[in-house]
Parts: structure tokens; sequence; C-alpha cells
């Protein structure tokens, strides 16, 4: 009976966990996040929406190359998730790999084509290619892709 027990008890403090990690990200407390969802990543490593997490986390700290990899994690736990698609395009759409960004969104629009953020991320990714293969003589910088908020609130 004591697994059982024990079990429940890591449950809980798992679903504790997270629920703190969400408060930081809500705070904007994101190196706090980072370390609560590490730990509960060791005890649940399959966990799709704990890597949603932190890849947002890891995005919002500019460390674009782990929030890739976060992202092609999830892509690999869930590979026909929308959010799969948005949290790899704009993971690759923040390390400057626009053509990959513009491909990944792509992916994800043939699934659903209606998708705002994913069809906002393929355009903005297809505006930087352009804007890389033609000079810009003067205007504003092209759009970012939509923020992850979007997606990251809608899997919950």
């Amino acid at each position: 009976m004591a697994s059982v027990e024990e079990a429940a008890a890591t449950a809980a403090a798992l679903v504790e966990l997270r629920r703190r990690a969400k408060r930081a990200i809500v705070d904007e407390d994101y190196e706090s996040a980072l370390d609560l969802l590490n730990r509960c990543l060791e005890v649940s490593p399959s966990s799709v929406n704990l890597y949603r997490l932190r890849c947002l986390a890891f995005s919002r700290l500019g460390q674009y190359d782990r929030s890739l990899e976060d992202a092609e994690e999830i892509a690999r736990l869930e590979p026909n998730s929308l959010t799969s698609f948005f949290h790899k395009g704009s993971a690759l759409y923040h390390v400057g790999d626009f053509a990959r960004a513009a491909r990944t969104f792509q992916e994800g629009l043939r699934i659903n084509g209606e998708d705002k953020a994913l069809r906002e991320g393929f355009w903005n990714s297809v505006t930087m290619l352009l804007s890389l293969q033609t000079p810009r003589t003067q205007g504003p910088p092209p759009p970012s892709p939509p923020p992850a908020e979007l997606v990251a609130t809608a899997s919950e």
C-alpha cells in the first residue's frame, strides 16, 4: 500500500510544482519557472505540457536554442499537435532559420488551415525571407510571430 501512497504524494507534488511554475510564468519570473519545470520533468519526462511551458520560459528569456530543443521534443512527443508546429516554428524564427520556420508553420497549416497563430507565423517567416532577398530601402521592420501565449494558454 505504501507504493500507492507514494505515487499519490508524488502526483500531488508534481501538480503543485506545475501550478507554481505557471504562476511564475504569469509573474514573468522565468528563471524560477525553469527551476520548477526542470524539477517536474525529472518526475514526468514525457509531459508535453511541461515541455510547452519550459519552451515558453526559454523563449521569454531569449534562450531560443534551448526553446528550439524543447519545441523539437514537443514535436517528437506529439507530432501532429498544432501547438508543436507553433512552438517549433516560433523557435526556428527566433534563431533566424526563417525557411525552416515557414515550412514548420506550413506543416501545421496542412492540419488546420484556419489556425491564426500558424498563419501569422508562416507569413511573418516568408516576409523575413523576402526581406533578406531584397534590399530594404526604408520602412519599419517586418512583424514578429504571434506571442507564444496565444497557443500556450489555448492548450491548457
